[in-house]
């Protein structure tokens, strides 16, 4: 669930949906958060060049190990997604509270399955997470101005 294709298929999924059911300016935020996300990443990861660690086992990554893409994809998909149910009225406040629950637990597991199989170290998932909730913060900061 973290890997590039699984995520562009999903933001696509979750864009035609979102955008089917409440308009496509609306739904235009879970495509530029992730993009956003993702090309931070790919600059972060040029400008800092930080060696994975060596006893990986499991999975091969390649390419630099900070930030976690993994952990920054996570958060942008999965948060955007929870943000947008949530603040959608047609579901149920039991709908939003397991979005919010489903979103974090999958936000979790990413980053701990990136410690797990030790293709990252533990700063390079919580760089990846603060870095990719700061670009959603400020996306939810520039949306909620814009109202």
């Amino acid at each position: 669930m973290g890997s590039s294709l699984f995520i562009i298929a999903a933001t696509f999924a979750l864009f035609l949906w979102f955008g089917w059911r409440s308009g496509w300016l609306k739904a235009a935020p879970i495509i530029v958060g992730t993009g956003l996300v993702y090309i931070t990443n790919t600059l972060a990861k040029m400008a800092f060049d930080r060696g994975r660690p060596e006893e990986a086992w499991g999975l091969e990554a390649a390419g630099a190990s900070f930030p976690s893409g993994n952990a920054m994809m996570a958060m942008a998909l999965y948060g955007l997604a929870a943000i947008w149910i949530g603040r959608d009225a047609w579901f149920s406040q039991t709908m939003k509270r397991a979005s919010y629950v489903l979103a974090g637990l999958l936000i979790v597991l990413m980053g701990a399955s990136r410690l797990y199989f030790s293709v990252h170290y533990a700063t390079d998932i919580i760089g990846g997470y603060a870095a990719s909730f700061a670009i959603l913060a400020l996306m939810m900061t520039v949306l909620t101005a814009r109202r």
